[in-house]
C-alpha cells in the first residue's frame, strides 16, 4: 500500500494528551536515540515562547488494540523537549529552565512552574501553540524509508543510525546491540568509543563489522557485507551463534592481553578493528600466548 499523508495542526496540549493516554510512541524501533544538547532544547522553548514557526512533525498512524497510536517518525527531539519543559510523565525528572525576558527587567531563568504561577497568559499561548503535523499511513518499510530520507538534514543520521532504522528488527542487529550493551563500559574505559559515539550507534556499527568479518573469515568490504547481513541475506541463526561466541573469545583475549589499550593508537576504532581481527585470526590458528610475561612483551611492542 503506498504512503498516504494528511496535513494538519495539533496544539501542544493535544500532543501532551496523546502522550498521557498512551497514543504517542516516541521510540518506535527505527528511531535513533536522543542527540539534542541542553542548548538545543532551550532554543526550542524560546522559539515557542516567541511564537516562531517550527518544522512539521511526522507521525505514523496505526491501530493498536482498538485505538489509534502515532509513532513519531520525525520530531522526536522536539516533542521530548516540550514534554521535559512541561514536566509531563516520565519526563518530570528532566525539567529545565530557559532564559526569557518576561517582566521587562531583562532575561531571567524561568521554568514551567514559575510561568504557570506568574504568567497565565504565556501558559495559555504555549499550551495552544500549533504544531504542524503530517500523518502518514502505509507499509512499514515505506515508513522506515521516509524516516531515513527526512533525517538526512539537521543532525544527520550516522551510518549506524541509518542501518538501525532499516534493519532494527533483524536478529543480527539485535545480537550486535546486545553485545554493545554487555561491553559498553569496557569500550568506554579503553576510549575505543565515547559516550556520544555509543549514543549515535557507532558501537553497534563497529560490533556489526567485527561480527561480519569473523563470519567472512577476514577483512570485509564493510558497507555491502553489513547491509546484506542485516537484511538476513548472508547469515543464518546457527552462524550467528558461532560468530557471537568467537567474538566474545577474541574480545576477551584483547582485554586480557592489552589492559592499557587506551594508551596506544589502537584505541582508534579503525585501528581497534585491525587489532581485534589480528588477535581473532591468531587465536583461530592457535598462535595466541596468554601468559602474563608474553602479554607484557606484546604490549610493549604494540
Amino acid at each position: 500500500m503506498p504512503l498516504h499523508s494528511d496535513y494538519g495542526k495539533r496544539t501542544i496540549n493535544e500532543m501532551v494528551l496523546h502522550f498521557q493516554h498512551g497514543q504517542m510512541n516516541l521510540e518506535p524501533g527505527f528511531q535513533r536515540k536522543s542527540v539534542w544538547s541542553g542548548v538545543d532544547r532551550r532554543r526550542l522553548i524560546q522559539s515557542i515562547v516567541s511564537e516562531y514557526p517550527l518544522p512539521s512533525i511526522f507521525l505514523y498512524r496505526r491501530s493498536s488494540r482498538g485505538k489509534t497510536v502515532y509513532d513519531v517518525i520525525d520530531g522526536k527531539q522536539r516533542l521530548e523537549t516540550i514534554l521535559m519543559f512541561l514536566g509531563v510523565g516520565r519526563f518530570r525528572r528532566d525539567r529545565f529552565a530557559v532564559k526569557l525576558a518576561l517582566d521587562g527587567d531583562g532575561d531571567r531563568w524561568w521554568d514551567w512552574r514559575a510561568i504557570r504561577r506568574h504568567h497565565p497568559d504565556l501558559r495559555h499561548r504555549v499550551e495552544c501553540y500549533p504544531l504542524q503535523t503530517v500523518e502518514v499511513s502505509g507499509e512499514l518499510s515505506e515508513i522506515v524509508d521516509l524516516f531515513v530520507r527526512i533525517n538526512s538534514t539537521g543532525k544527520r543520521l550516522t551510518s549506524g543510525e541509518r542501518r538501525h532504522a532499516r534493519f532494527y528488527n533483524t536478529r543480527f542487529l539485535r545480537e550486535a546491540e546486545r553485545l554493545v550493551h554487555k561491553y559498553e563500559r569496557d569500550l568506554r574505559q579503553q576510549r575505543v568509543l565515547s559516550r556520544v559515539q555509543l549514543e549515535r550507534m557507532k558501537g553497534t556499527e563497529l560490533v556489526c563489522e567485527l561480527l561480519m568479518s569473523i563470519q567472512h573469515g577476514g577483512i570485509i568490504n564493510k558497507k555491502s557485507a553489513l547491509d546484506r547481513a542485516m537484511a538476513n541475506e548472508a547469515v543464518n541463526g546457527n552462524t550467528i551463534g558461532r560468530v557471537v561466541r568467537e567474538f566474545k573469545r577474541a574480545l576477551g583475549l584483547v582485554r586480557r592481553m592489552f589492559p592499557d589499550l587506551r594508551e596506544t593508537r589502537f584505541r582508534n576504532t579503525s585501528e581497534f578493528y585491525t587489532l581485534f581481527m589480528l588477535v581473532w585470526e591468531m587465536s583461530s590458528r592457535k598462535l595466541v600466548l596468554t601468559d602474563r610475561r608474553s602479554n607484557r612483551v606484546a604490549f610493549e611492542l604494540l
